[in-house]
């Protein structure tokens, strides 16, 4: 492969991609569903569904840009704050949300 079409493969990569892999666990043994809902995907709550771990949690992993994002947990429809997030702020649907900086 030419170098050219090579950075030219890497550079679209890259636009798909705009930021850096963040992972996001949620604990929740007993739930039959969980999603992940905020700003990076305009609060859709079926468009990021989390995985099932052997141990009970729930993983999601979402390429983001630097800065603060805001989320919940969807947990069999449920909104819930990430025990983790340091920070919470505004509302989104009348609840508070996690912050993710």
């Amino acid at each position: 492969m030419n170098a050219e079409l090579k950075k030219a493969k890497t550079v679209s990569r890259q636009s798909q991609f705009p930021g850096r892999l963040i992972r996001f666990e949620c604990l929740a043994p007993l739930a039959k569903s969980v999603y992940l809902v905020g700003d990076f995907n305009d609060w859709n709550p079926s468009c990021q569904a989390m995985v099932r771990l052997p141990d009970g949690r729930w993983r999601a992993e979402v390429p983001l840009r630097s800065g603060a994002c805001q989320y919940q947990f969807l947990i069999d429809g449920q909104p819930t704050l990430d025990p983790a997030a340091t920070v919470s702020s505004s509302r989104w649907n009348g609840h508070v949300s996690s912050i993710s900086v």
